[in-house]
């Protein structure tokens, strides 16, 4: 399936309302971009380019249609000296294997092996197919290059951890935050620091790159809170991307990955869960009838292969969701899906997973599902809708006005 086009109308109307275009192919889109119309707007993104993450690669799907409404978009592709990029399957595979992970992929037996290969095959696919990130590059040595083939009018920083400082140097988390711009206006949407805390020693940065943004826009409390002791400018909590998008948009995505009668309740962690968690689950499936689709476990390669849409299409479909993701949770709340949230059990106090939850709960008044370990309440989407309207209306008022 192609992607929805680049040159969309612009928003009119009720600030909530989404146009729906017809579908063009993805090949296309390089040679569009590189083709000025007249006075249209052109937006960058400067976000985490990691094909492996499905959170990462749907929020950036996400940002990109929402900034389509506007203008022209496109992803920066960031280079850092131990990423190539994605321009080949093969080329992608070498550097994971020359990660810390590689001697742990070495471990698995050669089926799983296979699995793994498969799904990272459909991970680039989604990239090269929803996201192409081959227009602008960025490089601590060279800066920003493409330009002139596409001058953005602005760039967008965001969403996701995009100023966590754990996972890079800080050479590279200046660019993340936006000083090798050389003058192009930028602002940042929904940008997560992930991290409860920021070290002396970083905090120049983050005040040189924060003055240097036009406006900022942030996804949890507690980066905000991190940013307004470092910044006199007014800081605004707004929605992740992948909320922002409507229900119809992504299952224009959908691959028929699912069968449309399956029944099955849907797990997906990220940290290994107890035994009595396991035993809860299959509990829960046994007494309603349920099968068990998991994500990312190699005990189910079926679904271990999902791509990023397979990953929302899996969520849509499914009868309950069982998670300590927090794009999982936004996805069952975008799909009005009952679920349950077991903490992650491998992260110090230094990582702020709970700060992002605690916001996205807080937003929809959906604390419950995270309290009572082995408790399943009735979460209330008529209400939820309401809350999910209002909060789309504000965030999507301040990424007009931040775009003016």
């Amino acid at each position: 399936m192609g992607s929805v086009s680049a040159h969309p109308e612009k928003l009119k109307g009720d600030v909530l309302s989404y146009r729906f275009m017809k579908l063009r192919s993805p090949l296309s889109r390089k040679s569009e971009l590189s083709v000025s119309e007249g006075n249209e707007k052109r937006y960058a993104i400067l976000t985490i380019n990691d094909p492996y993450n499905y959170g990462n690669r749907l929020q950036n799907y996400a940002l990109q249609e929402m900034l389509r409404e506007y203008g022209e978009v496109t992803t920066i592709r960031f280079l850092t000296p131990d990423v190539t990029g994605i321009a080949s399957f093969e080329r992608s595979l070498k550097r994971i294997g020359k990660s810390l992970l590689g001697p742990l992929i070495r471990m698995l037996p050669l089926g799983d092996k296979s699995l793994l290969a498969k799904r990272y095959g459909k991970d680039i696919e989604f990239t090269r197919r929803y996201v192409p990130d081959d227009v602008l590059s960025l490089t601590l040595s060279e800066g920003l290059t493409g330009v002139d083939r596409f001058y953005p009018s602005k760039i967008v920083i965001g969403s996701d951890q995009v100023w966590n400082y754990i996972w890079v140097s800080p050479e590279e988390l200046r660019c993340r935050i936006g000083i090798f711009r050389r003058g192009m206006p930028a602002i940042a949407y929904a940008a997560s620091i992930g991290v409860s805390d920021i070290p002396g020693q970083l905090k120049p940065i983050f005040i040189e790159g924060l003055q240097g943004l036009q406006a900022v826009s942030v996804r949890e409390d507690r980066t905000k809170e991190l940013v307004d002791g470092l910044s006199d400018r007014e800081v605004s909590v707004v929605l992740d991307p992948t909320l922002m998008v409507d229900r119809r948009q992504w299952e224009s995505i959908f691959d028929g990955f699912v069968p449309d009668d399956e029944r099955y309740v849907l797990t997906y962690f990220l940290s290994k869960q107890s035994a009595e968690v396991e035993n809860f689950i299959e509990d829960y499936a046994r007494k309603n009838g349920l099968g068990i689709r998991r994500i990312l476990d190699f005990r189910d390669p079926e679904t271990y292969i999902a791509g990023p849409q397979d990953f929302v299409e899996l969520v849509a479909k499914s009868a309950f969701v069982f998670t300590d993701s927090y794009h999982a949770c936004c996805f069952s709340i975008l799909f009005r899906k009952q679920f349950k949230v077991f903490s992650r059990t491998e992260y110090d106090g230094k990582m702020s997973l709970n700060s992002r939850m605690d916001t996205l709960f807080r937003e929809f008044d959906l604390t419950d599902v995270m309290s009572a370990r082995y408790v399943l309440g009735t979460i209330d989407y008529d209400r939820v809708d309401e809350m999910l309207d209002r909060n789309r209306r504000s965030s999507r008022e301040w990424l007009q006005t931040a775009l003016e």
